[in-house]
């Protein structure tokens, strides 16, 4: 797997801006995750349309569900990125309520996942993953440390390199 740089962002016209306006070869190194507001202006998406065609992107619509509860707009952002030729990926966090996982499997199926692993969760990693019908092959991971600062860079490194070192199921996810 190539490397490839993984930025956190917000569902925010400003945002999917940048995006359109990064080079080509740029734009096939990166991947996005997009974290939905409280609610999404058509304009972000459209933008995306826009600039962001032919590449992945993963919406994570967590912070929106909770906010709304609902998942009609992590749904309507999914939907239309993939009719204006965006492949759009589910982002679910394993830690997520029940509501917010079954309404994004679904969505899953196309392109398969993102799935967001914290540190502690990492033993029971293939057996969610199993039990919720996501191939490996199929999974983007994104391991998350938590807070850094609260810990310091030099506390947290061994735990993080340990992690990865025994990490279930290397090579066989679609990417950490």
């Amino acid at each position: 797997m190539a490397y490839r740089y993984v930025p956190l962002i917000r569902s925010k016209a400003g945002e999917a801006t940048a995006l359109a306006n990064l080079q080509p070869a740029t734009k096939a190194r990166v991947f996005p995750v997009v974290h939905l507001t409280s609610s999404v202006a058509e304009s972000f998406v459209n933008r995306l349309v826009a600039g962001w065609a032919g590449h992945a992107i993963a919406i994570d619509g967590l912070f929106n569900f909770s906010e709304t509860g609902s998942a009609v707009d992590m749904v309507n952002v999914i939907t239309d990125l993939r009719a204006g030729g965006v492949p759009a990926l589910p982002s679910i966090e394993m830690a997520a309520s029940t509501a917010y996982i079954a309404a994004a499997l679904p969505l899953a199926a196309a392109y398969g996942a993102v799935v967001k692993v914290r540190l502690g969760d990492l033993p029971t990693l293939i057996a969610w993953c199993a039990a919720n019908g996501l191939p490996a092959n199929q999974v983007d991971i994104i391991l998350c440390a938590g807070h850094l600062p609260a810990f310091g860079a030099g506390v947290i490194d061994p735990v993080v390199v340990n992690a990865l070192q025994t990490f279930p199921g290397a090579g066989t996810w679609r990417s950490v």
